[in-house]
């Protein structure tokens, strides 16, 4: 019986995890349409944020054009997308990475705040 409560009790645990992860992400689309629209993205949706692709997200070239411009304003980012390459080490999900930039004009260098 000890063992089926502490079952019970971390299933009880990891079910309330889950659905704070859920409402955790729900809240960050939610900002990020927020974002989209104050931006004047108005041809733009997104399912989730995370990048991977869905059917269901679709945007305009004008649309990703104000994105961008709104993300060159971050100094980090800016610095990570002007580096030529990226390497990630391997861990014990994957092998060693290695990103590189593919932008030959290196425009991203010569874009100011």
């Amino acid at each position: 019986i000890k063992k089926l409560k502490n079952f019970e009790t971390k299933t009880n645990e990891t079910l309330k995890n889950h659905q704070i992860a859920i409402e955790m992400l729900e809240s960050n689309l939610k900002n990020f349409d927020n974002k989209l629209q104050e931006l004047g993205c108005n041809n733009t949706h997104f399912v989730t944020t995370n990048g991977l692709h869905d059917d269901n997200h679709y945007s305009t070239a004008k649309d990703m054009s104000k994105i961008a411009r709104y993300c060159m304003r971050n100094s980090e980012f800016r610095r990570i997308v002007s580096m030529p390459k990226c390497h990630i080490m391997s861990t014990n999900k994957s092998e060693e990475r290695i990103f590189k930039n593919t932008n030959e004009d290196y425009l991203i260098k010569n874009v100011k705040n």
